[in-house]
């Protein structure tokens, strides 16, 4: 009995030591600090009573009174910051929606453009909190907000006279992805050439008859066609200029430019009267990396989900990236090109333009020929 109590104490320091050892193979901070290090998003948290939680280095970064903001402090609406929080949770308590609450919206603040996601998380004992994801914008905002300039210039000095404008918007828009593609260097000539190999198929499509497609879808087709790459203007530079293939970072990043080119000619046509010619021009942005499997991207869509008009661009491009010369590699024979086209019927493409496109090699050979590429 008297060596007992000494013995409990040797098994607390044991305790101790065994948890301290343990400890070092808890990663959970390391964790946490790399994808704090690694993110460029802000993030910052409030209860549901507008009491101020916390934030990160970056949202602090954007936002600097958020650095003398006491934790618990109440929001009062002094600062511009301190409306759009508050409005946002003004709008949470309108929708009387308990959970699962997310919102996406837009705002200026000092300057800058930012995209914000706002979300109401359950915490513990019951209690919500909403938590603020921040991104800037600016770049791509600046890019809309500049060829949206261009657009309405263009518009204000149209003539009257129905071919003119024709004329006019076929330039503007050919204008625009030559500014896209101009980024892009190692690509030159790339969206002019696409467009033209959507023009042959096309024809050979209307030629067979091809089911349900009119004659005005196809001819929207092959004018909406350049605009397909819009969103790389809002790639970074330094992931489209690069010199040589991508790494995993620089495709995850390239792969937004589907949705950022969506994003802009839904802005940058919105006075366009001919809706028709906006959403064909919008889906060959957003889903031309889209696969007949499913495998593609940004939505991972399959089959007859993905518009027509996106499986014809997405042939129309890789066709144009095989039999063209990169500075990461040398161009395909067009038999080779061919095959790999046929190879990736039913996997990466519709198996129903099989037949178009076996049927217009010739003249996708002629036209190559009489090209750079």
């Amino acid at each position: 009995m008297l060596i007992m109590p000494f013995i409990y104490v040797l098994d607390q320091i044991l305790l101790l030591y065994i948890c301290n050892n343990v400890k070092w193979y808890d990663i959970t901070e390391c964790v946490i600090e790399s994808i704090e290090t690694e993110s460029s998003c802000a993030y910052l948290s409030f209860s549901i009573d507008g009491a101020y939680l916390g934030a990160n280095r970056i949202a602090m970064n954007f936002f600097p009174e958020l650095v003398k903001m006491r934790v618990d402090a109440h929001l009062k609406g002094e600062t511009e910051l301190q409306q759009h929080i508050m409005s946002w949770i003004e709008k949470y308590r309108k929708s009387k929606i308990l959970t699962d609450y997310c919102q996406m919206t837009e705002f200026n603040y000092s300057g800058r453009h930012y995209k914000c996601e706002v979300k109401v998380l359950r915490q513990v004992h019951g209690k919500n909190v909403f938590l603020f994801r921040i991104e800037d914008n600016t770049q791509e905002q600046q890019y809309i907000d500049a060829l949206g300039r261009s657009n309405s210039m263009l518009q204000k000095n149209m003539v009257q006279t129905e071919n003119e404008k024709l004329s006019v918007q076929e330039k503007w828009i050919v204008g625009m992805a030559q500014m896209a593609e101009s980024r892009a260097g190692n690509m030159d000539g790339h969206i002019k050439r696409t467009s033209e190999v959507v023009k042959i198929l096309v024809s050979m499509m209307r030629k067979k008859g091809f089911d349900n497609l009119s004659d005005k879808f196809l001819d929207v087709l092959i004018a909406a066609a350049p605009m397909y790459d819009l969103g790389k203007v809002a790639i970074d530079d330094a992931v489209l200029r690069k010199p040589g293939r991508f790494n995993v970072d620089d495709r995850e990043i390239m792969k937004t430019h589907a949705e950022k080119g969506a994003n802009i000619i839904e802005k940058l046509l919105s006075d366009v009267k001919d809706s028709y010619f906006v959403s064909v021009a919008k889906n060959m942005a957003l889903y031309h990396h889209e696969r007949w499997d499913g495998k593609g991207y940004p939505e991972q869509r399959s089959g007859e989900d993905i518009p027509m008009e996106a499986r014809i661009m997405a042939l129309a491009d890789v066709y144009d990236a095989l039999v063209s010369k990169r500075c990461y590699k040398e161009r395909m024979s067009f038999r080779e090109a061919r095959d790999v086209i046929l190879a990736s019927m039913g996997k990466q493409f519709d198996p129903h333009l099989k037949d178009s496109f076996l049927e217009c090699q010739d003249q996708l050979m002629d036209y190559y020929c009489s090209v750079d590429h």
